[in-house]
């Protein structure tokens, strides 16, 4: 698929020249380089499309709230709040009240409860004519939240009470947050008469029962918390705390299958957890260990030797797709004697789980967001697929750094270019240049499998890095034996002289394209190439041969709208010739 140049790049030239909101016309890029994966290289964008605050108030508001919302999405939380804190405070009310509740969330997610109450503060001291409705409330909620941030478990109950004091009342909302205050300051008792489980919401349901198993109450909430948590209207987060719940509880009847089973679905539900709910986030940490230890404890009364892989894996092989199997495959994947024993236990671990979307939480937690473990390659094929399926490059690029390879069945060269743009775009350069210089010294003379390799190059044009890229559509010039591809490839290696201030070099290969197949260029690819070469000329000074090729161009469009541009940059010919020169041809 070639990267066609539409004819002069005329109709985009005048839709640039005339759109009366410049910020929010370049927002379209900014967008698809998020969604490819490269939030960097949008921001750096944005730097370049943000309007000064003075000229254009509105045009610097939207680009700065796409900002916050490219470092939220990709949770860039220091860049914010650096970002926050470097500029000067809105005096606008709704505008002050956005920035400092977008710096105490920032800071929030960074654990720095401290500087979180800092811009609460200073909302909360304003005059009381400036509080909308509700706005305290959030604000004394969030004083609370940055409290327990700070493990001050204390202060943040004075904070609450507080606030209830301020109502005259405490609501729902406060009772559950009382009960996590309490639980989180081990007064477990007091947090059970705090919330009834039969009472409230299902957060509440969980705290309570949560509370009532610290408390040292019987495990009784198994089966009930499990129901809760399959049942298709629990919402995402509560059905992670009910598998917290039903695995506290089992674990505390000694159930270690239901342990198990319930921990996996608890650390799978887990991301749906809000940042701070740390009380009933379980991860993939917790998980592998469970999995070792009941791996352990079963391998010991059948007297199994760690190293002896066949073992291990018959062994959960009988088990069937159960969390024990899955236990004693985590064992094989950690301690097994030879890399292939532990590739295919990972792939075994794999085919137990029948829903991928689980699967793929269960690896995320275990490989990516775990500990110190080396991720198997089956794994890693499967998360690399997940994460750019999500949009998720930097998880993508950090998997990918370390595949060498395609998987099993691939094609090679299209792994090798997702290798490469993937490295490229997560931000490893030179991994990625790496990648795909030997690409192109591979890749056969087949214009297909050139022009893809061509399409990974343009990459590296968008990220600036134009000698490389030039370096690069040079060799496949070399190697392309297809004139169009030829002609093609001329016409990139000109964007990128030109890109480098280099007029002279970058008109010499504008025109090149335009005469290569025909030595005329009078085709449309031949008329959008001279267009090109006729304003590089402009830059490098020939404004004489630029005149020459701008009216040849006019002689052969009938187009209305691009003859007008075409007059216009005579008109600028005009206006530019040289004093004491021989003047150009007015138009």
């Amino acid at each position: 698929m070639m990267r066609l140049p539409f004819l002069f790049g005329l109709l985009a030239w005048v839709a640039a020249a005339t759109a009366p909101g410049q910020p929010a016309a370049g927002l379209a890029e900014i967008e698809r380089l998020v969604r490819a994966g490269a939030p960097e290289l949008a921001l750096a964008r944005l730097d370049a499309l943000q309007p000064p605050a003075a000229e254009n108030p509105a045009g610097w508001w939207a680009v700065e709230r796409r900002r916050w919302a490219i470092m939220r999405r990709w949770e860039m939380w220091n860049a914010l709040a650096e970002r926050l804190a470097a500029q000067p405070l809105p005096q606008d009310r709704e505008a002050r009240r956005e920035w400092l509740l977008e710096a105490a969330n920032a800071h929030l997610n960074l654990g720095q409860g401290a500087a979180a109450r800092r811009a609460l503060r200073r909302l909360i001291w304003q005059p009381p004519a400036l509080h909308g409705p509700g706005d305290l409330s959030l604000y004394r909620r969030l004083v609370v939240r940055a409290h327990l941030t700070d493990g001050a478990l204390e202060d943040a109950r004075r904070a609450m009470l507080r606030y209830e004091q301020d109502r005259g009342e405490a609501d729902g909302l406060w009772a559950k947050l009382e009960a996590r205050i309490l639980l989180a300051s081990g007064r477990a008792e007091e947090a059970a008469a705090v919330l009834a489980p039969d009472g409230g919401d299902a957060e509440a349901a969980a705290l309570a029962w949560q509370a009532r198993l610290a408390a040292g109450a019987a495990p009784g909430p198994i089966a009930e918390a499990a129901a809760r948590a399959a049942a298709k209207a629990t919402e995402a987060a509560d059905r992670a705390r009910f598998w917290a719940v039903a695995a506290h509880a089992a674990q505390r009847a000694g159930d270690a299958q239901g342990t198990l089973a319930a921990l996996e679905a608890a650390v799978a539900d887990a991301p749906a957890l809000p940042t701070q709910d740390a009380l009933f986030r379980l991860d993939g940490d917790a998980l592998w260990r469970a999995y070792l230890d009941q791996a352990r404890a079963l391998g010991n009364r059948l007297r199994f030797l760690v190293g002896d892989d066949a073992a291990w894996l018959a062994e959960a092989e009988r088990q069937g797709a159960t969390p024990l199997a899955r236990a004693l495959l985590a064992l094989v994947m950690d301690q097994g004697a030879t890399e292939a024993a532990r590739a295919e236990a990972c792939r075994r671990y794999m085919a137990t789980l029948s829903d991928e979307t689980r699967r793929i939480a269960l690896l995320r937690a275990l490989f990516v967001e775990g500990g110190e473990r080396s991720v198997p390659e089956p794994a890693a094929y499967a998360l690399v697929d997940a994460a750019l399926a999500a949009n998720d490059m930097p998880t993508a690029t950090r998997l990918m750094a370390n595949l060498a390879r395609p998987p099993a069945g691939a094609d090679d060269l299209q792994w090798s270019l997702l290798r490469a743009r993937v490295l490229l775009l997560g931000g490893r350069v030179e991994e990625g240049i790496e990648a795909l210089s030997a690409l192109v010294e591979a890749v056969p003379d087949d214009r297909a499998r050139l022009d893809r390799v061509t399409q990974v190059v343009f990459d590296l044009q968008t990220l600036g890095r134009h000698r490389e890229a030039l370096a690069l559509f040079e060799r496949l010039h070399q190697r392309a034996a297809d004139p169009g591809l030829q002609r093609e490839l001329l016409f990139w290696q000109a964007e990128s002289h030109q890109a480098l201030g280099e007029p002279v070099q970058a008109a010499a290969h504008y025109l090149a394209s335009a005469l290569w197949l025909d030595g005329r260029g009078d085709d449309p690819w031949g008329q959008t190439a001279r267009f090109h070469a006729a304003e590089a000329l402009v830059a490098a000074g020939f404004l004489g041969d630029a005149e020459r090729l701008y009216r040849r161009l006019l002689a052969q469009t009938a187009d209305p709208a691009r003859r007008a541009v075409i007059r216009v940059k005579l008109q600028e010919l005009w206006l530019r010739r040289p004093a004491g020169e021989g003047a150009l041809n007015r138009p």
